[in-house]
């Protein structure tokens, strides 16, 4: 009993400061556009952000528990103890190195020619944020150690440094020119890192675990670690789409690329809501399934991923269209953001809200591929999706949210690739297979198109919300149907 009662009051506290912590990243980005609008500098800024963003997201967040856990607990031996922390350390370490090189490389070799302005100002910013990474990869290994002892709440908690240090820059020098502003702004990230490096240092100590550098490798805990870092491309597939779109948007003019990343960080948040968990719950299934040769059974969990995904994320996509003009200016009318930017971002917003069910479901798929032990395929179907949009986006870089259309087309097309794939097809029939892509199509484009044209008549809160009840019941007698 104690051990349920521990499961529950952790998953309580985490989720209460995921809900801060999203929160304070939303008045960070709130703040940043009020005060300093969209520029080359504000470009720049978000550019650098992301690439730190995704380094939080894919260590930093307690992502290597699930692999590392059982290892933690497993090993009596404090040699063996040693080495599984500093082989996770320095795989993590390589792969990031690995991502900063490339990064810099692409910048290099790609936007100065197009714009000098934005990419000078990105390589110096990313400069200043660099060294955030090695203490990223310091938190990330010294919290499963902590996890491991308990000890869940310190650890999140002290990650909510990171906003809230960058807001108290924004406030603090918001009268600043705006690209000093964003160097600022970026000091005070790196800044709050040494802070987190001392906290998790006392942490530890308290705890009876002396922070030190070990070159104890073991080279079967660095294939764990390696597991565990792939494993998180199902979940932030999303997160790879938009920011290519919003790296290839820097081709038009200055401040596009910040409303791009405001557009994506609304979007994010019903596939956060929707995709994620649904994959997550999905995968246990389809590999219980898949283990035991239950073909059939593990289509069934697979189809009813795809079910939950459209029932919630055709419904959001209706109410983001609806929504995106009054939301964009609701958040960002104040200040400096100019309403040239506001309508970019409702633009690109009014796109992704599109993209949605099929980015959506194409995250449950890629989490299909895993659970089946077909990771491969997985890493082809994320790789084409993101060569497909980068090549689209440079080949028509001139025209205005081309990356954004890329993306939808290309999210879409992945969706309708798989069930045409013979060897993955997951319907008993053809006709089950055609019905189900019309039904997904066409209700999708439906729930856009009414949500686009009902602002034409005002009223649009109550258009939306009654929309949104006679849909969500449409859907749910379509989707949720079961074979008697």
């Amino acid at each position: 009993m104690s051990e349920k009662s521990t499961i529950f009051k952790n998953s309580a506290v985490l989720a209460v400061i995921s809900l801060i912590s999203k929160s304070l990243g939303y008045a960070r980005d709130a703040l940043f556009a009020w005060f300093f609008g969209a520029s080359a500098a504000t470009d720049a800024y978000y550019s650098a952000l992301r690439i730190i963003t995704f380094f939080r997201k894919t260590a930093a967040e307690g992502n290597l528990n699930a692999a590392l856990a059982f290892s933690v607990f497993s090993e009596a031996n404090k040699e063996n103890s040693k080495a599984l922390y500093a082989s996770a350390a320095a795989f993590i370490g390589f792969i990031f190195c690995a991502f900063i090189v490339a990064a810099y490389l692409l910048y290099f070799l790609l936007f100065p020619p197009v714009r000098k302005d934005f990419s000078d100002s990105f390589l110096f910013i990313l400069a200043i944020m660099s060294p955030q990474i090695i203490f990223i990869l310091l938190f990330s290994v010294w919290q499963v150690f902590l996890n491991s002892k308990g000890i869940f709440a310190y650890p999140a908690l002290i990650h909510l440094f990171f906003s809230s240090s960058v807001i108290f820059s924004i406030l603090m020098f918001k009268n600043k020119e705006i690209t000093t502003a964003c160097y600022l702004a970026a000091s005070a990230g790196t800044i709050s890192s040494f802070i987190q490096f001392f906290l998790f240092s006392y942490i530890l100590k308290k705890n009876g675990e002396t922070p030190r550098i070990s070159f104890n490798l073991s080279l079967e805990y660095i294939k764990k670690t390696a597991v565990s870092f792939f494993s998180l491309i199902p979940s932030n597939y999303d997160y790879f789409i938009f920011t290519i779109t919003m790296f290839f948007s820097s081709f038009e003019q200055a401040g596009a690329l910040t409303a791009v990343y405001n557009a994506s960080r609304l979007a994010q948040f019903p596939l956060s809501l929707s995709s994620s968990p649904a994959a997550a719950a999905a995968a246990c299934e389809i590999a219980e399934h898949s283990s035991k040769g239950n073909i059939k059974e593990r289509n069934k969990s697979a189809l009813k991923a795809l079910k939950i995904s459209f029932l919630w994320t055709i419904p959001a996509a209706m109410g983001l269209m609806i929504m995106a003009e009054p939301i964009s200016s609701f958040l960002f009318k104040r200040g400096a953001y100019e309403q040239k930017d506001i309508a970019i971002t409702v633009l690109y917003l009014k796109i992704f809200a599109s993209a949605l069910p099929f980015i959506s479901a194409d995250k449950i798929l890629i989490s299909y591929f895993y659970a089946c032990g077909k990771s491969r395929k997985a890493f082809a179907f994320l790789a084409s999706s993101l060569l497909l949009i980068s090549a689209a986006a440079f080949l028509f870089s001139n025209t205005r949210a081309i990356s954004a259309y890329a993306s939808l087309a290309v999210s879409t097309a992945g969706f309708f690739a798989v069930f045409l794939d013979k060897k993955e097809f997951i319907f008993e029939e053809s006709s089950e297979l055609f019905i189900f892509c019309l039904k997904s199509c066409l209700l999708s484009a439906a729930a856009c198109f009414l949500a686009e044209y009902s602002l034409k008549f005002g009223a649009h809160i109550l258009i939306s919300v009654l929309l949104a009840a006679i849909l969500y019941a449409f859907f749910s007698k379509i989707f949720l149907k079961e074979k008697k």
